[in-house]
């Protein structure tokens, strides 16, 4: 505008002040150009507002994102350490535990304490938790200083040096900070097994962004809800319980290559001194063994039962969804049921003379012996054995040679006359023998003693797939003979305990002459593959509890017997069952049972593959089973927790 425009203008401006509008032409002229000079300057004035304002929020929502980055990497930080690789830091098992940002909820600083002792695992070695960078005081990673009945919280700061600065506006230095407000677990599963160990787990980390120095004034805080999926695996053979059970008589037991013995445990008490530590005394206190060979071997854990018998129900490769079970041969989609017997002592176990091998079809109590299968038999030298000493039973009013009475229930032992003074026997089956005393005499015959020598082929069991063979087993009691089943080209599972009720023992007795095992097929030599010959029982509650020799030698059920080498190689699984020997034993796979009774007997379990180059028999399993990566199962023994992957969204709160 030149002087004069502007003089004018200023003369114009003046006379509207003074009420005296310009007149003609030229002051219209003047009017106008005063007016229009005035939207001008509005006009300019409301942009600059919008300026200022769109600069405003923009710093706002900058500060935000700084805020949910911080939350961000302040997540990644945790999970990192948490993850951390380095056994001297292992922090994995604080997935397992809840914890807050309160005193009362902030239960990672107090799980090293007995009174709060809430690992599974209760002698982890627990390391402390890192050092807060601001203050001494307070707790990784909530930021939780709790003094003199006051609680206050400070944030991590991603830089610590507080001279550096992420961000600097012109009014100081703005970093980012970081702090946990929760972490829960997995939820615990029903049946107390995997308590906490897997499934998905639930972050909340907060991010602030402040200016240096002030703790109180945030720029901006952002809430991240972040899922994460946790897992428990047992990572390695020498963390895996090779033997497991409720209740131990160990005796001289050894174990000859890498696994632990799991000492399941209902009383955290029994295990952990008042600081919180293991006791030293296991071996000797708890396990009734004899030496401390074993010591550095247990590994005790709160209530985690066995591993469950579905984990053999089908191999890695399946593509079956359910166990494929023997069927009898007359009568389709009916399991049958399998009995063994060579001593001619039993009850009930009757399928045709020097017929050793019996079966059933499960709805029928009539037995016969199967069809196809080889059984050979050869007479022991009689020499050495020359007669088979066999007792009948008489119905006599008094008898002098009878060595056994009984009337009803009742039984007697010992003298024949009854005013001498019998003893009382036992009548372990409970059997009514009716209202006449019923007299056993022995007898001398000159029957032949036999070893017998049967053999189950492929096509004799589950003949028509190829995926693992399950055999319903009701009785096995074997002096002196060899069952050989063929199992290199898929693995079979026999079941102890008939799925309906039965007469016979449910049990397996193995005396030192006989033997069970795999073969290749058209082999005779047992192949030691545990991983391929399973035994497991029904589950049962009627179970002992205990090693009492009287039950076990007697009616107890579900009880597995070995001597010698009778059962040269096997994975057992017998969940409410009992593993027990009648002499010294020896045997290569695992042994996971509800009570282990060595009966002060020897046992001796090998761990390590026949195979040296397959390293131990759980890597032969898990090959085969999925023992470790399988849907329901983590492995069984020492455990590494690790967050592994997000289950869900991201969800950012913002106040």
């Amino acid at each position: 505008m030149s002087k004069i425009n502007r003089y004018k203008f200023h003369h114009l401006r003046s006379q509207l002040e003074r009420n005296k509008p310009p007149k003609g032409e030229e002051g219209l002229a003047m009017l106008l150009a005063l007016l229009t000079g005035l939207t001008l300057l509005a006009g300019t004035t409301g942009l600059l507002i919008r300026q200022l304002m769109a600069r405003k929020i923009g710093a706002a929502q900058s500060y935000q994102q700084m805020a949910e980055a911080a939350a961000l990497n302040g997540f990644n930080r945790i999970l990192n350490t948490l993850n951390s690789n380095d056994p001297e830091n292992y922090k994995g098992y604080l997935f397992t535990i809840n914890n807050g940002e309160s005193t009362s909820t902030n239960n990672w600083i107090r799980i090293n304490t007995t009174d709060e002792a809430m690992l599974e695992e209760l002698c982890t070695d627990i390391t402390a938790l890192p050092n807060h960078p601001s203050n001494q005081e307070a707790v990784w990673p909530t930021g939780l200083v709790a003094k003199d009945n006051n609680e206050t919280k400070v944030s991590l700061p991603f830089i610590e040096d507080q001279s550096r600065t992420q961000r600097n506006d012109g009014k100081g230095s703005i970093q980012t900070f970081y702090r946990l407000r929760q972490y829960k677990p997995p939820a615990k599963d029903i049946q107390g097994g995997y308590e906490g160990r897997k499934g998905a787990a639930r972050f909340q980390v907060e991010g602030f962004t402040k200016r240096v120095g002030s703790e109180d004034n945030y720029l901006a805080r952002a809430l991240l809800s972040r899922s994460l999926f946790v897992r428990s695996v047992v990572s390695k053979p020498e963390d895996w319980g090779v033997m497991g059970a409720n209740n131990y008589d160990l005796g001289t037991t050894t174990i000859n290559g890498p696994g632990l013995i799991l000492l399941n445990v209902s009383n955290k008490n029994e295990i952990l001194k008042d600081d919180g530590s293991c006791r030293n005394d296991l071996a000797t206190s708890v396990l009734n063994n004899s030496s401390n060979a074993l010591r550095d071997r247990i590994w005790p854990v709160m209530n985690r039962g066995l591993p469950a018998t579905e984990l053999f129900a089908n191999t890695k490769n399946s593509k079956e969804g359910k166990e494929i079970f023997d069927e009898d041969s007359q009568r389709k989609d009916t399991p049958r049921v399998w009995s063994f017997d060579d001593s001619s002592k039993t009850n009930d176990f009757d399928c045709g003379e020097d017929q050793i091998v019996c079966t059933r079809a499960i709805n029928s109590t009539k037995m016969s012996a199967p069809k196809g299968i080889d059984i050979d038999s050869k007479v022991i030298d009689k020499e050495t054995s020359p007669t088979l000493k066999e007792y009948r039973s008489k119905v006599l009013y008094s008898n002098s040679i009878a060595i056994r009475a009984c009337y009803r229930w009742t039984c007697i032992d010992g003298k024949p006359r009854i005013r001498d003074g019998w003893k009382f026997g036992q009548n372990p089956g409970n059997i009514d023998y009716g209202n006449q005393w019923t007299f056993w005499i022995p007898e001398e015959t000159e029957k032949d003693r036999k070893k017998w020598t049967v053999r189950i082929k492929k096509q004799d069991i589950c003949a028509n797939t190829d995926e693992a063979c399950h055999l319903y087993i009701e009785h096995i009691n074997l002096e002196n003979t060899t069952v050989l089943i063929e199992n290199d080209q898929r693995p079979v599972v026999l079941h102890l305990g008939s799925p309906d009720e039965t007469k016979l023992s449910n049990r397996i007795d193995l005396s030192e002459k006989s033997l069970l095992c795999g073969v290749n097929r058209q082999g005779t030599k047992c192949n030691e593959a545990p991983e391929k010959l399973i035994l497991v029982s029904k589950n049962s509650l009627k179970a002992s509890k205990q090693c009492n020799s009287n039950d076990l030698k007697n009616d107890e059920k579900y009880v597995l017997s070995i001597a010698g080498k009778s059962l040269p190689a096997a994975f057992v699984l017998l969940k409410g069952g009992t593993f027990t020997l009648s002499n010294d034993a020896e045997m290569r796979g695992v042994v996971w049972a509800d009570n282990f009774c060595s009966q002060s007997k020897k046992f001796s379990l090998t761990t390590k593959n026949q195979n040296s180059l397959k390293g131990s028999v759980i890597e032969a399993g898990d090959e085969l089973w999925n023992l470790v990566d399988g849907e329901e199962y983590t492995g069984y023994g020492r455990t590494i927790t690790r967050g592994v992957r997000g289950t869900g969204l991201d969800i950012f709160q913002r106040w």
